[in-house]
C-alpha cells in the first residue's frame, strides 16, 4: 500500500515536465519515489548531509568515495560532501545526496583535476552545488537527456560572493579557450554566478 503514495511526488514532477512516457513503473522509479518521501524533510546544507550520512548503509559508501579521492590526490579540491549533492531541484524527485556507482568515480576525478589545475586558481572560494544525478532524478528535475551529470562528469559550482558574473566569465572563458579541446572541457553559465564544468566532451 505504500508504493502508490511514495510515487506520487515523482509522478507529479515527471508529468509537470510533460514526460508522461517516462512514467513506466520500474524499480528505479519506485526507489526514487520512496527517496522523495523519505528525505523530504532534509536539505542540501551540511546539517542535512550529516543526517543523510548517518542513515543505515550510507557511511561505508561515503568512506570509499572519500578514500578514492584522497588516493587520486584530489581530496582537498572541494569538500567531498558537496560533491555528493544531487540536483538543486531534488525535492519531490529523489534524495538530496547520493554516492554514485564506483565505476563512475574516474569521471569526476578527471573534472576535479581540471578544477584543481585551472578553475580553482581563477575562481577561489568554490562551492559545489550539484554533481551526480541518477537517470530518474535527472529526468524528474528536467535535466538534459544526455546530461554529463548522469555519468558523474559534471559539477555545478559557485565562486566566492565577491566575484561578479562578468568577472567570473572573464576569468573562466579564457581557460575554456586555452585548454578546452585538450581537456575535453565544457563550460556553461547559469543565472548569477553559478556555472557548470565537465570533462565529458569539448562543446559549446
Amino acid at each position: 500500500g505504500g508504493v502508490g503514495p511514495a510515487l506520487r511526488p515523482v509522478m507529479r514532477a515527471l508529468a509537470r515536465r510533460e514526460l508522461g512516457e517516462a512514467l513506466t513503473p520500474s524499480e528505479p522509479l519506485i526507489e526514487a519515489g520512496v527517496d522523495a518521501v523519505a528525505y523530504d524533510n532534509l536539505d542540501q546544507g551540511h546539517e542535512g548531509y550529516e543526517r543523510w550520512a548517518g542513515l543505515p548503509g550510507n557511511a561505508p559508501a561515503i568512506g570509499r568515495f572519500t578514500a578514492y579521492l584522497a588516493g587520486q590526490g584530489l581530496g582537498a579540491v572541494l569538500p567531498a560532501w558537496q560533491m555528493l549533492r544531487t540536483a538543486s531541484d531534488w525535492k519531490g524527485c529523489g534524495a538530496p545526496f547520493a554516492v554514485p556507482p564506483e565505476e563512475l568515480w574516474p569521471h569526476i576525478a578527471s573534472t576535479l583535476r581540471l578544477v584543481q589545475d585551472r578553475v580553482k586558481p581563477a575562481a577561489p572560494g568554490l562551492e559545489a552545488k550539484s554533481s551526480y544525478r541518477g537517470p530518474w532524478l535527472n529526468v524528474c528535475t528536467g535535466g538534459a537527456e544526455r546530461s554529463a551529470h548522469r555519468d558523474f562528469w559534471a559539477l555545478d559550482l559557485t565562486p566566492a560572493a565577491s566575484i561578479s558574473r562578468n568577472d567570473l566569465m572573464g576569468r573562466l572563458c579564457p581557460i575554456y579557450a586555452s585548454v578546452g579541446t585538450e581537456r575535453s572541457m565544457a563550460l556553461g553559465f547559469y543565472g548569477g554566478t553559478r556555472f557548470h564544468v565537465d570533462t565529458f566532451s569539448h562543446r559549446q
